[in-house]
């Protein structure tokens, strides 16, 4: 295994160096951006374990096994700290959202783009898969590989677009075509999130609900009916939440129901009367 300081970067252990808050268990690695232009203060205080400037090499501020306090109280991951090191580019958000969880922000340069390409590499060594977590927001219990910061926490809205990713580790790989191409559809519902994965010829496969209380991952039901019309079949409970698939007599999804405590929802977000 390669030794715990990126080779290259500036070393400038601050106040968690030295496993002053213990070490990480070499997980997941969250993705983040400062909101600023020189954030050397902050790693130096134990905030995060390595810095990307606009110009210039990555500067290192911890170990990374070891603990520092980048994601502290992210509302779906308490001990996202004690899973992987913190990883943070300096830039500014422009104020628009691209989607729930990330904001857009000022274009990263190329120092940035080869350094964090550098930093994903060197955890990919130490066993943190070069893998970016595609969504739900706030569902990636079991998840390993790096996450948007914005995607563990309700507050925030910082991390990598695909786009960046792709700029930092090559094109993802080609999608499926045909009956094995898939489609995810993410919907915000009050503060949770549905995500309905469906394949070319428009047939569920499978959704997944997340909400305060955890994540239900639900696999699409077939019905065997000669019936012609939609019908609804319960495909999930649990204390807070009731899972109903609308299919034709193929099996075919047509559209899906949530009910629970916060109301009804069909698969385009709106709720239902």
């Amino acid at each position: 295994m390669p030794g715990v300081w990126l080779d290259g970067a500036v070393r400038r252990p601050g106040r968690n160096a030295g496993y002053a808050a213990g070490r990480n268990r070499l997980e997941l690695g969250v993705l983040h951006f400062t909101v600023g232009t020189d954030s050397t203060s902050i790693g130096d205080q134990g905030y995060f374990h390595v810095l990307f400037p606009k110009v210039g090499p990555a500067i290192q501020f911890a170990e990374i096994d070891a603990v520092t306090w980048h994601a502290g109280g992210s509302s779906s991951m308490p001990d996202a700290n004690q899973r992987g090191p913190g990883a943070e580019w300096e830039r500014m958000p422009t104020g628009n959202y691209l989607r729930p969880g990330l904001q857009e922000a000022d274009p990263l340069t190329p120092d940035q783009i080869e350094w964090g390409g550098r930093w994903l590499e060197f955890c990919e060594a130490h066993g943190i898969p070069k893998a970016h977590y595609p969504g739900p927001q706030f569902g990636a219990a079991g998840f390993a590989g790096h996450i948007n910061h914005g995607d563990l926490d309700r507050d925030r809205s910082d991390g990598l677009t695909p786009e960046e990713w792709a700029a930092m580790t090559g094109p993802a790989p080609a999608p499926p075509t045909g009956d094995e191409a898939m489609q995810m559809v993410m919907v915000d519902f009050r503060g949770d999130t549905l995500t309905f994965h469906i394949d070319a010829a428009g047939n569920l496969k499978q959704n997944t609900y997340t909400f305060d209380k955890g994540q239900v991952l639900v696999d699409a039901v077939i019905l065997d009916d000669n019936d012609p019309g939609i019908q609804p079949a319960v495909i999930v409970r649990s204390e807070t939440v009731i899972s109903l698939a609308c299919v034709n007599a193929a099996g075919a999804g047509r559209y899906i129901t949530y009910v629970h405590e916060k109301g009804w929802l069909d698969v385009k977000g709106k709720p239902l009367p």
